[in-house]
């Protein structure tokens, strides 16, 4: 049985337009007419906010670290213990960055988790976790098998098994922060016809285009048109109850790495039902 926290109702908070499938189509397909086979997407600034946590991570790492080194059966319990709280106060760092409440976690979630190639025997935190690339998954596959292991048998840990699950922590919190403190808080996307280089004022200029930008202090993405290089000022505004929000963010996790930020768009196209064969996307990054 794959545990799971408790799942939210797919809402939106009063202050949200909830772009549908239809809408997407149109801003994207229709209004813009972007030309995926010449995607340009531009990053915009990191400015995440770090662990929500009074008690972060690496704090339950060095204890951990601290009872090994004790060398006892209590150290080595209580070093296993800790390696296991490392990962899951990193698990819920990670979701909370993305603006995700880890405690309720919306049932919006579930469609990036479906169309994504993961073990779907994993607790679905973890799922998620890897739906949103936040480490490899044969990493992620051995911390499951490390917390099963933990929480369904009352042995006395051998010294080797408690190093593997210590060097199984600090690995796995490594590769999620790599991947947290790159987190971009916004990006362009737009084609080759539709940008330009304006060499005088030193910036980009886009004629047609699309902007997702992420206010970590609020938890929404803004959804933002850009027509005949003027700017909307209304933009739409989405959180972690809205499906597409997960597929957004998504492709912000995977700004930096051109081969998981090219699954990330054709993941979103997808499901978005664009009619472009998912063989001729390109993109280039600027």
């Amino acid at each position: 049985m794959v545990q799971r926290p408790r799942l939210i109702p797919q809402t939106v908070v009063p202050n949200c337009k909830k772009p549908n499938i239809v809408d997407y189509l149109k801003l994207i397909k229709d209004d813009l007419k972007i030309d995926f086979n010449k995607t340009i997407i531009e990053s915009w600034d990191i400015d995440n906010s770090g662990c929500p946590f009074e008690i972060k991570p690496k704090d339950f790492l060095r204890f951990a670290k601290q009872d090994f080194k004790e060398n006892t059966k209590k150290g080595n319990i209580n070093s296993l213990t800790n390696s296991k709280r490392a990962i899951d106060c990193e698990i819920d760092t990670a979701l909370s960055t993305c603006g995700i409440d880890f405690d309720n976690i919306s049932v919006s979630s579930e469609a990036l988790i479906k169309m994504s190639n993961i073990d779907k025997n994993l607790s679905y935190k973890l799922q998620l976790i890897s739906s949103l690339n936040f480490a490899p998954s044969g990493l992620i596959s051995k911390v499951r098998t490390l917390r099963n292991e933990m929480e369904h048998y009352y042995q006395n840990p051998s010294k080797d098994d408690v190093k593997d699950a210590l060097e199984l922590s600090e690995l796995f919190i490594r590769s999620v922060d790599s991947k947290i403190n790159d987190l971009t808080d916004g990006f362009i996307i737009c084609d080759q016809n539709n940008y330009s280089y304006d060499s005088k004022q030193h910036r980009n200029i886009y004629n047609n285009a699309i902007f997702f930008k992420y206010d970590f202090k609020n938890k929404l993405i803004a959804i933002t048109l850009i027509k005949n290089k003027k700017w909307e000022k209304q933009p739409y505004k989405i959180d972690q109850n809205v499906f597409e929000y997960y597929f957004v963010m998504n492709i912000l996790n995977n700004m930096f790495d051109e081969f998981d930020l090219l699954s990330s768009l054709v993941l979103f196209l997808r499901y978005i039902n664009h009619p472009i064969p998912e063989k001729h996307i390109k993109i280039d990054k600027i």
